[in-house]
């Protein structure tokens, strides 16, 4: 079975894409923005727009029934500007530092609106929690 997960996303019906789709017990999650119906929540900040980002993946998998952020198992993380990564990294570390996903940094990024500094996707798989393996 298919679900599928919408958001407020103004770039969702003209390009044919959703915020989530989950198949099984796995879910992915589109390219993220802190891009809203009225502009960008936090234009200048990268750290508002990382946080924005992030809250919003966490409400896709919770809509896709995948527990919020805890079974995330890789994020991707594109930025408009290398030396923010640091910035970033520090908050996916609020956000993920239990769960430690597999994760990539790409930078140097042309986003579709001006005011985006960052963009993140995530792939969760649902099960499995029990038998986690830490090196």
């Amino acid at each position: 079975m298919r679900q599928q997960v919408v958001s407020d996303g103004p770039y969702e019906k003209r390009i044919g894409y959703c915020r989530a789709v989950r198949v099984g017990n796995h879910a992915v999650v589109a390219g993220t923005t802190a891009l809203g119906p009225d502009g960008v929540i936090g234009a200048n900040d990268v750290e508002i727009q990382t946080r924005e980002s992030l809250r919003k993946i966490a409400e896709a998998l919770t809509a896709c029934g995948m527990n919020g952020l805890a079974n995330t198992v890789r994020t991707r993380i594109f930025l408009r500007h290398a030396e923010d990564w640091e910035k970033v990294g520090n908050i996916h570390g609020e956000f993920f530092g239990q769960i430690q996903p597999v994760t990539s940094f790409l930078a140097g990024i042309t986003f579709i609106h001006p005011d985006i500094l960052i963009e993140i996707e995530a792939d969760a798989i649902l099960g499995g929690e029990e038998d986690g393996v830490h090196a």
